[in-house]
């Protein structure tokens, strides 16, 4: 205790614009020397699928992860990350700037780390031991420099929870639409987070217990940003598919990474 007390002074009187050089300096370090001395490190197991989906997106209009022709339809995961690869596909070693994105992404989460402790605790140097440990995350340092959405999912996760914190303390209904609108992207980044919803709920409940009738209300904003901002995508893949769903992976996880492991048993 009395160790992370003195981090916590010591950080204090730094300040968190040097945690912030900090947290940047360890994720751009790897990510230049992944640049540098083994560009195809960038890629890992699901990189391909999600530069694929990007580029047949952007040249020939079909999400999908095939990489030749033709192009079957595709539905495991949504599209949040695909966006990214659109908005780079003008530069040559496209992955490589998408990753250099993550990494400014990163640093990004690092500070709402601070700001999220620092408005549930009001203690600046509890905020800043919380996101100098969040800074010296070697995992999370890693995966920015990676095409991958956990960088990505991380951030919009944090995003989320520093607006619904607001609300809490204000019960302004403004961040509830901000908050709910995050949490819908999040859910087309990594459709797990659709899980969320139920527990924001059941927190609104307990926020307004004593009203029952603004508990309604401000559920019902959640879900219509939710359900607005997801329409299109659920539209999409009743459209091609005729079932509206946002994403499934389970049988395709199941198949490929469980049923094999069963079988050598």
């Amino acid at each position: 205790m009395n160790k992370f007390y003195y981090i916590s002074l010591l950080l204090e009187k730094k300040g968190i614009a040097k945690i912030l050089v900090l947290a940047f300096v360890i994720r751009f370090v790897w990510w230049l020397y992944i640049a540098l001395f083994n560009p195809d490190g960038f890629w890992l197991f699901d990189s391909y699928g999600y530069y694929n989906l990007g580029y047949n997106l952007s040249h020939y209009g079909v999400f999908s992860r095939d990489a030749e022709l033709m192009l079957s339809k595709y539905y495991y995961i949504t599209h949040e990350l695909t966006k990214n690869i659109r908005i780079f596909n003008f530069l040559d070693n496209t992955w490589t700037w998408i990753c250099l994105a993550h990494v400014i992404i990163s640093v990004l989460s690092v500070f709402l780390i601070y700001k999220i402790v620092k408005q549930i605790t009001n203690k600046n140097n509890i905020a800043l031991l919380a996101s100098f440990l969040f800074a010296l995350d070697i995992n999370q340092a890693m995966l920015a420099s990676y095409l991958l959405t956990e960088t990505l999912f991380i951030f919009l996760l944090l995003l989320f929870v520093y607006f619904f914190v607001k609300y809490y303390y204000t019960k302004t209904a403004n961040y509830i639409i901000v908050s709910s609108f995050i949490l819908a992207t999040a859910i087309l980044c990594r459709p797990i987070a659709t899980y969320l919803v139920f527990l924001t709920i059941l927190i609104l409940l307990i926020i307004h217990f004593k009203n029952i009738y603004r508990f309604f209300i401000q559920s019902l904003l959640l879900l219509s940003v939710i359900m607005f901002i997801l329409s299109p995508w659920l539209y999409r893949n009743y459209k091609e598919f005729n079932h509206a769903f946002i994403s499934l992976i389970g049988h395709h996880d199941l198949l490929n990474y469980h049923e094999s492991g069963v079988y050598a048993v």
